[in-house]
């Protein structure tokens, strides 16, 4: 059935309605927009009403935390895990101090070639051989960009 428009639940202010309530025109008449202002009045209540809730329970723990002493706790798991970490970091660095250091191209006789080539090949140390041929453009150029890859992987023999 019909309404009249103040029973009307879908109904909602139009700009007239604004204009005849601001002279006075229109009283009483609950609209639509009068209802969701009041619902939003009233979540916005409800939310600052929780906020405040949260951070008097948030203050509420951190004060049950530093009265049993938790925050000790913390620290002594803190200062576990940073003293297991400076001891790993200053093995690697120790382990990586006693690594051979080369940073050069290294000419390498055929007499030589055995013990500083195929014997020092491991796992943990890594040749690379350029077999050249002397006054050739093409090896000359090799030769240059070895030496420059010598001084970025010091760890690596170059020969």
């Amino acid at each position: 059935g019909w309404h009249p428009r103040s029973e009307n639940p879908a109904y909602d202010e139009t700009e007239w309605d604004e204009v005849q309530k601001k002279h006075g025109n229109l009283q009483d008449v609950e609209t639509g927009r009068d209802r969701l202002r009041a619902v939003e009045a009233a979540e916005k209540e409800a939310l600052a009403d929780l906020e405040e809730d949260r951070a008097a329970q948030a203050d509420v723990e951190w004060e049950k935390t530093a009265l049993h002493g938790d925050l000790d706790d913390v620290d002594e798991e803190e200062e576990k895990f940073m003293s297991e970490f400076r001891a790993k970091r200053m093995l690697e660095m120790q382990t990586e101090a006693k690594r051979p250091r080369y940073g050069e191209v290294l000419n390498i006789s055929s007499d030589g070639f055995r013990q500083e080539v195929t014997d020092a090949a491991t796992d943990q140390l890594r040749v690379v051989v350029h077999l050249y041929a002397d006054n050739t453009p093409e090896c000359q150029i090799v030769d240059s960009l070895l030496a420059s890859l010598a001084k970025k992987h010091p760890h690596t023999k170059f020969a």
